[in-house]
């Protein structure tokens, strides 16, 4: 088979076993590099939000903003899956196994149980988190994840049957079982339930479309480095942080580790702060991708080094590049990202890749 294959089945696994971090309920990016062409494809199958919602989206029912808590956890928050359109169009585009051979380890392991890894059992043992996520209150995931009350147990055997029909269904019937049919209705019931359900509707689901895209490349340290263009910020944070890295350790000595370490944080830290304020969907909004790791811009940029107590803020391209300040485009957001995501990397015999 080809990398996608590997990557597909690596990920219907891991919606089993790494519920905490992805799954087919949610979305995702594959960048694709074909080793005889050299061509590399960007698949956005990231996550759109339900065509009824509109600006009010997370205010309550006073006409007051929500605190994150109930906006988070509410369907409001629930946006139209892609993972699973994803997995067909870039079968279709690359594929080479068999379709339905995808999804059969997943299905043995929902089927026959998997072991709980110490990571999971740590997120559903957390007492912090327990105080303010519902997991263990919902009907539907009390009994999965805290049999009898208790967090699942690290080693225990876990066997997920519904999971084995969604994904059995996928892999008999294509990617669009998942978006038509009772696997869309139990969605839209679902993410609808509650004082703050979501507005998604079955012809949300129908209509999901996958993007294809070209991908982002920029230079830094004698390589060519390509990632997902908007509504991804890899590919404009990537390159801004290798290239930030390359000029902070210009003048240090090769042996000097330590001051190499602290060049890579600190360039992550600014492209980060960069990221979090100019990144966003680049079909609905000006988003400035490519300015954002401009040789010229980074060569200023990396004099704005921020100590370890400090937030980093963003800087300015436009005044930079061009003398035409753009930075208060867009909101000044200081809100602190929350973690919880997955990346898959796979190389196949034939030098093709996925990440």
């Amino acid at each position: 088979g080809h990398a996608v294959d590997a990557a597909i089945a690596v990920h219907s696994v891991l919606s089993l076993v790494e519920p905490q971090s992805s799954g087919i309920g949610g979305g995702a990016f594959m960048v694709v590099y074909e080793r005889e062409s050299g061509d590399i494809t960007v698949v956005d199958g990231r996550e759109t939000t339900p065509a009824g919602s509109s600006t009010d989206l997370f205010y309550d029912k006073d006409g007051k903003v929500m605190d994150f808590l109930t906006a988070w956890q509410s369907g409001r928050s629930v946006g139209v899956p892609g993972q699973v359109a994803l997995y067909g169009k870039a079968h279709e585009l690359f594929g080479k196994a068999e379709w339905s051979s995808l999804f059969a380890d997943a299905i043995e392991l929902s089927e026959n149980g998997f072991e709980v890894s110490p990571r999971l059992a740590e997120v559903l043992a957390n007492e912090r988190l327990r105080a303010v996520v519902n997991l263990d209150d919902n009907p539907d995931t009390a009994p999965y994840f805290y049999p009898n009350g208790e967090p699942l147990a690290a080693g225990a055997l876990r066997t997920n049957p519904e999971l084995a029909e969604t994904l059995t269904l996928i892999s008999e019937e294509g990617a669009n079982a998942f978006y038509e049919g009772p696997i869309a209705e139990a969605i839209v019931k679902s993410a609808g339930a509650g004082e703050y359900g979501s507005d998604m509707t079955l012809e949300d689901l129908a209509n999901y479309e996958v993007v294809v895209r070209e991908a982002l490349c920029g230079a830094a340290l004698s390589y060519k480095i390509c990632s997902a263009p908007p509504p991804s910020s890899g590919g404009s944070t990537q390159n801004a942080i290798l290239g930030l890295y390359e000029l902070m350790i210009e003048d240090l000595a090769p042996d000097d580790r330590e001051g190499k370490l602290r060049a890579f944080v600190d360039a992550q830290r600014i492209g980060y702060a960069d990221r979090d304020h100019y990144v966003a969907d680049a079909d609905q909004v000006f988003v400035p991708a490519q300015d954002l790791y401009d040789p010229a811009y980074l060569k200023v940029r990396v004099e704005d080094r921020f100590e370890p107590g400090e937030v980093p803020t963003p800087g300015d391209p436009g005044a930079v590049l061009r003398n035409e300040p753009y930075i208060d485009m867009w909101g000044h957001d200081m809100t602190d990202d929350k973690p919880g995501t997955t990346h898959i990397s796979i190389v196949d015999t034939y030098g093709n890749a996925v990440s």
